[in-house]
């Protein structure tokens, strides 16, 4: 028969019940609207929490205790849970909350008789994004597919997850509709994945060579406007020219550290080419003559050029005369370098002294300057130094102070070198200084620092691969060609 409890007894079984609230609370995350309360005829009011998994898998445990007013546990008094959705979440022999498929799900606690339902909503928050991309290193024109993954905490994928994607340098590389990366233009840009509070970085090179003339890419060979504006560019270096240099034939060149395009030569000097005289007219014809995947020449020829020794300075004895040249610039690919060659097309003068000229002039110091036989600091000559006199080769490094960029100038000749010290303008610079009437020439170098190699490779490098006729040079001059490390 039934025995009825006494009064005192259920007012302490209601007072467990009462501060169930604080045990779901062990288990749950930040308290959301309560749920539904039992009907009023109940002795005691039992509130369940709403809680959020962030993934699948497992998650918190589950209170299975039950605590008095004061907070202490009743011992041997322990609440079970049973699962009302079990496809979504259920819980683990341990206790602990196991997420099976992003929901809503139910459990049913159980204690003296008396239930409560926990309501449990599972999601899946990325945590982290994974880039499947076969290779960091695109060729010119190349595509990959970009396969994106988004995980969970847990480590599970989450289907259909939300992936923006930021391209640092949208010249370079872009992302197509397909989801493959397409590689546009030589040079280097980060891909970042964003999912959430996930994200993931990816930086690519593009390797080859391209021309960009009037602003769109080319790739033909054969003659162009006079007045174009053209731009030759690798993944390491590229060469500008447009109307309006200081110097008119010069050639300005960039080297890029990073994802930045840094002055390799100096802006608006561009690569100091001064032909008896500075080169003030416009060239007389632009023409590409090789464009492919592994290179790219181009041939300008200045026909109006005329030497005007008055103006800059010569005796008078000397005397205005047309004197016509080209030069042509090849840039390979891949290479922290380009080689520049001038051909003389006119008669040789009669005049000692005029100059011929091509470098690293306009780029002033304080800079560290060496060859195989020289270390100076620029900041320490009172007067120009004109070297590399003893008629070898030679190889000469400029290092600027606080420069990010080594620098390294080989003539193709047994040409004369020269640091100037211009007053009132600047000093400290290095570049060819030849007083013949002959074609000449130079390999220009700019690497980072820290990536690069030492100048007698540099040397090496460009006697043995110049794309011009040069004298032949010996193992022993090759071997002695430009300081050593």
């Amino acid at each position: 028969m039934h025995q009825a409890q006494p009064a005192a007894a259920r007012k302490g079984l209601a007072q467990i019940f009462l501060f169930f609230p604080a045990l779901l609370a062990l288990g749950c995350g930040s308290p959301t609207d309560p749920m539904e309360r039992p009907a009023a005829a109940t002795p005691v009011r039992v509130v369940g929490r709403v809680d959020t998994l962030n993934m699948l898998g497992l998650g918190r445990s589950l209170p299975t205790d039950v605590r008095d007013r004061a907070g202490n546990r009743i011992p041997d008094l322990e609440a079970s849970w049973r699962p009302l959705d079990p496809k979504v979440a259920s819980a683990s022999p341990e206790g602990q909350l196991l997420a099976h498929a992003v929901g809503d799900a139910r459990f049913v606690m159980s204690a003296w008789g008396i239930h409560d339902t926990l309501r449990i909503h599972v999601r899946q928050v990325p945590a982290r994004v994974e880039v499947d991309l076969s290779a960091d290193t695109l060729a010119l024109d190349a595509a990959l597919p970009l396969r994106v993954t988004v995980r969970d905490s847990n480590d599970f994928v989450i289907p259909r997850a939300v992936v923006d994607t930021e391209v640092s340098d949208t010249s370079v590389i872009a992302v197509g509709g397909d989801g493959s990366l397409r590689a546009l233009l030589p040079g280097a840009a980060t891909l970042t994945l964003q999912s959430g509070p996930a994200s993931a970085t990816r930086q690519v090179v593009v390797v080859g060579v391209a021309l960009i003339l009037d602003g769109k890419r080319s790739r033909v060979t054969g003659p162009v406007s006079v007045t174009s504006r053209f731009t030759v560019t690798n993944s390491r270096m590229r060469l500008r020219w447009r109307p309006g240099l200081l110097e008119g034939a010069s050639v300005e060149a960039e080297t890029r550290v990073g994802e930045k395009w840094v002055p390799a030569t100096s802006p608006g000097n561009g690569d100091w080419l001064y032909v008896s005289s500075s080169v003030q007219s416009l060239p007389t014809s632009i023409e590409f003559v090789t464009l492919d995947g592994d290179q790219i020449a181009f041939r300008m020829r200045f026909g109006g050029h005329r030497f005007q020794p008055q103006l800059f300075g010569f005796p008078a004895e000397y005397q205005e005369q047309e004197y016509p040249f080209s030069r042509t610039a090849r840039l390979r690919k891949g290479e922290w370098g380009y080689f520049s060659w001038v051909e003389l097309e006119g008669t040789p003068m009669p005049y000692p002294n005029v100059e011929h000229e091509i470098g690293f002039g306009g780029l002033f110091g304080p800079a560290l300057i060496r060859t195989s036989r020289e270390s100076f600091r620029t900041e320490s000559l009172p007067h120009n130094k004109r070297f590399n006199l003893e008629g070898g080769i030679d190889a000469v490094e400029f290092l600027r102070t606080g420069d990010q960029v080594a620098r390294v100038l080989v003539p193709l000749g047994r040409l004369a070198l020269i640091t100037p010290v211009f007053p009132g303008w600047g000093f400290g610079s290095v570049y060819v200084n030849s007083h013949a009437y002959e074609s000449y020439g130079a390999y220009l170098y700019a690497a980072p620092l820290g990536e690069g190699v030492s100048a007698r490779a540099v040397c090496r490098h460009a006697w043995t691969t110049a794309p011009v006729k040069v004298e032949p040079v010996s193992e022993a001059e090759l071997a002695g060609c430009g300081p050593a490390s």
